[in-house]
């Protein structure tokens, strides 16, 4: 990354965090320069275009702007805290099934909701990261049937059989997000955000200040809010 270093010899220590920071770098790296250039060639258009062309470069730039909508979750790679951790499953007090953490990282909020019970889904494509969380799993000696790492998008998968849901992802995605998690999840349905709330959502509850605060919401009570904001989609 442009104006990003790394030691060229990492002492013992460091290197499995060195080794994990230059694959993600270079993997980010190259997601962000290949969309910088697919949009920049998206969006430059001949002065005089027929309406079908213009029609057909609308809609590939709607595809353009859904796949950095998409990717915009994976910048930075920004780990969960202690205490956010410690947050999250204080707003999961009292509930069960299935959870599933979108951006799972390296694994550690899965693993502290699959401790207390929950059946568990981290969806993650950093491929690193989720051969590393595997590792863990199987290092801990946690149930599979318990603990699931994917290496898959979570905006192209329908999440309708989770009825919790956490997530630390860019603020610039939250809306969007709400609009996927209201379409797809259950009335019954917890959602837990980091640090970063929805935008128009009313909040449940809330916990932590400053960069570990919290926030948790019930589909049911977002649903019957946003019924009430004229033009708002339910």
């Amino acid at each position: 990354m442009p104006g990003s270093s790394l030691p060229a010899d990492p002492t013992p220590s460091c290197r499995p965090v060195w080794a994990l920071c230059s694959l993600a770098c270079m993997e980010y790296g190259a997601c962000l320069s290949c969309l910088v250039f697919a949009k920049s060639r998206s969006t430059s258009s001949a002065p005089c275009l027929t309406t079908n062309v213009r029609k057909e470069e609308n809609e590939q730039d709607e595809q353009d702007n859904t796949m950095i909508r998409s990717r915009l979750s994976e910048v930075p790679y920004l780990p969960s805290s202690k205490d956010q951790t410690l947050n999250i499953m204080k707003l999961l007090e009292g509930r069960t099934g299935r959870l599933a953490d979108l951006g799972s990282g390296d694994g550690r909020v899965v693993f502290a909701a699959s401790s207390v019970g929950f059946q568990c889904t981290g969806f993650e494509i950093n491929g690193v990261l989720v051969a590393y969380a595997r590792s863990k799993a199987r290092w801990k000696g946690v149930p599979s049937g318990q603990v699931t790492f994917v290496k898959k998008d979570f905006w192209k998968t329908d999440l309708s059989v989770y009825n919790n849901v956490t997530a630390f992802l860019a603020p610039g995605v939250m809306g969007v997000l709400g609009e996927k998690l209201l379409k797809e999840l259950p009335d019954g349905a917890r959602v837990i955000a980091c640090r970063f709330p929805f935008p128009s959502w009313p909040q449940q509850s809330t916990v932590g200040s400053g960069l570990d605060q919290t926030f948790a919401y019930d589909i049911s009570s977002v649903r019957s809010h946003l019924r009430k904001v004229p033009n708002a989609e339910v």
